[in-house]
């Protein structure tokens, strides 16, 4: 079975906890376990809240599941390549400390239109 969802976000402080419930609604639809739907969820309020103190663009979130893996990307405007691993700003974000222990890998691609964070993490079977 393959799932997906997707949302277009304002970069304002309400777009973490918008992206949660993206991932939590389909995670509960799939019948995920609630620990698997928690990590993914945090993952993808990180990749968000992130997003923003970059880039301070709008940005895309899309979550899909497929068999035994949930992939949270993110995909924003921004020309500049993303800061991957500790942001060491002062501020809120626990960084990407948090999603490297989550997410059996995770990385980003350059796009056309800006950049996609990406992280997938391993469902139990």
């Amino acid at each position: 079975m393959a799932t997906h969802r997707e949302i277009a976000l304002r970069a304002h402080s309400s777009a973490p906890a918008l992206a949660r419930k993206l991932v939590y609604d389909l995670c509960g639809e799939v019948g995920l376990p609630n620990r698997t739907a928690s990590a993914a969820a945090l993952v993808a309020g990180e990749l968000v809240l992130t997003s923003i103190r970059q880039t301070r663009h709008n940005l895309d979130v899309s979550v899909d599941f497929a068999t035994d893996q949930v992939t949270v990307r993110v995909s924003d405007r921004s020309t500049a390549p993303p800061l991957l691993g500790r942001d060491p700003r002062p501020g809120p974000a626990r960084s990407t400390a948090l999603v490297e222990r989550l997410a059996s890998s995770w990385g980003y691609s350059r796009r056309e239109s800006g950049n996609e964070v990406w992280a997938l993490l391993r469902a139990p079977s």
